[in-house]
């Protein structure tokens, strides 16, 4: 199963984090950094949150997301570009 098949427990405190943290950013047109421990619903919640949000008349979701492996080492990978 991947983490794109992976079933969303939508009232557990991590994915509650989550979610209004992605609510917050969105609202304030902003960025979001969301770092936790494997396997907590991290990447989960994203594509929940993403999949339910307005897509851009050429049919791109507004949401962009990028997601870390361990062999990216740390944010600073992300913002180089």
């Amino acid at each position: 199963m991947t983490t794109r098949d992976a079933k969303l427990i939508e009232t557990a405190p991590s994915t509650q984090r989550v979610l209004n943290t992605l609510r917050a950013a969105h609202a304030l047109r902003s960025m979001a950094l969301i770092i936790g421990p494997t396997g907590t619903g991290k990447t989960a919640a994203v594509h929940h949150y993403a999949k339910a949000k307005p897509v851009t008349p050429f049919g791109d979701s507004t949401i962009r997301t990028m997601t870390a492996e361990p062999a990216t080492g740390d944010v600073r990978a992300f913002l180089i570009e």
